[in-house]
């Protein structure tokens, strides 16, 4: 059994969300190894807030704050973001040491108070209040919570079997040097992105982890991601009609003079 098909068997028909957040490079073995859409939340309302930097921002700092207690207490717990979505958060926990932690997410008990909510933050963020009717559909409606914790719990299970059966970290490269790669490849276009945030979500020391990163690819964190977006803003250039401003903005630059700047 591989981590990825036990995902897509759980997830088949439904509208449940499970995504797997990696804070050791666990998820580098090949039985563990997922795709890109079961490491982050990527479900339809989840991916149009992001669409807004100021629902990114929200979502991170949710993110993180979860992690951050995952990391603290040890314990699986049932949270709900700000939106009013409820996940349950479930670490992964071997040899005493937190190494990945499972989400399940995209779920509502109370349809009704959701769409309420989604309406209220909309209205707070300028988003089109009818978003709430127009994802209504796309939640996954839960009576009871409590064959999704044993779900939890079995993805827990499988991953730890998974993980002493072939254990090994493989590669020359640090898993939290890939780590922090993946994530630039699939969210560059986030103004809000800093080495210091991304600390926060991963659980890095910065001072260590930016030393890392310049010693295995011989380019600052902050020298790699620009040079990430402007590689993407060269090909908007050349092949697409968007003005300057616009790709600007696309490529997670905040302004058009910073973007000449780096252009340059």
């Amino acid at each position: 059994m591989k981590l990825q098909s036990l995902i897509e068997f759980l997830t088949l028909n439904n509208n449940l969300h499970i995504c797997i957040h990696d804070i050791s490079g666990i998820l580098l073995q090949p039985d563990l190894k997922i795709d890109t859409q079961f490491t982050f939340h990527s479900k339809p309302f989840c991916t149009y807030i992001k669409n807004c930097q100021k629902g990114k921002d929200l979502c991170y700092e949710c993110k993180a704050r979860s992690v951050h207690r995952a990391i603290k207490d040890k314990t699986p717990f049932t949270g709900r973001c700000y939106f009013g979505i409820k996940e349950i958060i479930h670490p992964v926990i071997i040899n005493g040491d937190v190494m990945a932690i499972i989400y399940l997410s995209n779920m509502t008990d109370d349809p009704a108070k959701l769409s309420l909510i989604i309406d209220r933050m909309a209205n707070k963020l300028s988003y089109p209040v009818s978003i709430a009717s127009e994802y209504s559909s796309s939640f996954c409606i839960v009576d009871d919570f409590e064959p999704y914790k044993k779900m939890a719990a079995l993805i827990c299970d499988i991953i730890f079997v998974l993980y002493n059966k072939n254990f090994k970290f493989g590669g020359n490269m640090h898993w939290a040097v890939e780590t922090l790669k993946n994530y630039v490849s699939l969210q560059y276009n986030n103004h809000g992105i800093s080495l210091h945030n991304l600390s926060k979500l991963y659980y890095f020391n910065e001072d260590y982890i930016g030393r890392l990163f310049k010693k295995q690819t011989g380019q600052r964190f902050i020298e790699y991601l620009n040079n990430t977006r402007m590689a993407k803003a060269i090909e908007l250039l050349n092949n697409t009609n968007y003005n300057v401003l616009e790709i600007a903005s696309m490529t997670g630059f905040n302004n058009v003079s910073y973007f000449n700047r780096t252009f340059r």
